[in-house]
């Protein structure tokens, strides 16, 4: 299988019918919601592990070792990660020919999911 076989479900004789992205968590669940007419109640969340208080920065790139910036920068490096990057950007694609099949709804959606996420953390807060 190539990732590209991976994504988009029956539509496309593909393996999975919905990845989501880590980058783009809202509209994921929103999505998700979507696909499987499902309240957005239903896939609300709470961050569990949020690390904004008490945040440990990881150094950039700049600032690693000369092997570490040697292999991240190298083309061993893109190498070895290319499934993963193929399979991310055919997964992205998807999810934005899904997103623009039902924009309308799909936007509308977003906003009221993102309003009941932050007063779910409102409501929830240890505060």
């Amino acid at each position: 299988d190539t990732p590209e076989s991976l994504v988009g479900g029956a539509r496309a004789g593909g393996v999975y019918s919905f990845i989501g992205l880590v980058e783009r968590y809202d509209e994921s669940m929103v999505m998700l919601s979507f696909l499987l007419r499902i309240p957005l109640v239903d896939v609300l969340y709470l961050k569990a592990k949020d690390s904004t208080t008490r945040m440990v920065a990881h150094p950039p790139l700049a600032a690693e070792d000369f092997a570490v910036r040697s292999y991240a920068t190298s083309a061993a490096f893109n190498r070895s990660n290319a499934l993963d990057y193929t399979l991310y950007a055919a997964a992205s694609a998807e999810f934005d020919r899904r997103w623009r099949l039902n924009k309308e709804e799909l936007d509308a959606c977003l906003k009221a999911f993102q309003e009941m996420v932050a007063s779910t953390k409102i409501k929830c807060s240890p505060d």
